[in-house]
């Protein structure tokens, strides 16, 4: 029996609801994963070389847009459109968008972006 990614990702949400029912929390964790030494200037030098970047990640959009800020990615004037639709990734991929931010993706997901 073969799953598709996206029955994957509902199968487990549905799961997920069943189970995580009438739980009490016991406590919070918080944690900073910071960037590596030299990403913002790295990514200043690929963009001053016509490199358009594009950061594939599986966080949420809160947590990826912080990241592509922390990283120099985007900053607090950079005009931002979302793409929900396959057939629109056509106008980010032709080098007008200065960067592309792409998040809650699979794996599998990541592997079909870097083929185009």
């Amino acid at each position: 029996m073969s799953i598709s990614s996206n029955d994957r990702d509902l199968l487990l949400s549905q799961k997920a609801d069943e189970i995580e029912n009438d739980l009490q929390l016991l406590g919070v964790i918080g944690i900073e994963d910071h960037l590596q030494e030299g990403v913002q200037e790295t990514i200043v030098a690929l963009r001053e070389g016509g490199v358009q970047v594009w950061v594939l990640t599986g966080d949420k959009l809160e947590t990826a847009e912080n990241i592509a800020r922390s990283c120099g990615l985007f900053d607090s004037h950079t005009n931002t459109k979302t793409i929900q639709k396959r057939e629109d990734l056509s106008t980010v991929g032709n080098g007008r968008a200065k960067a592309v931010l792409c998040y809650r993706m699979t794996p599998s997901e990541k592997a079909e972006i870097v083929k185009l």
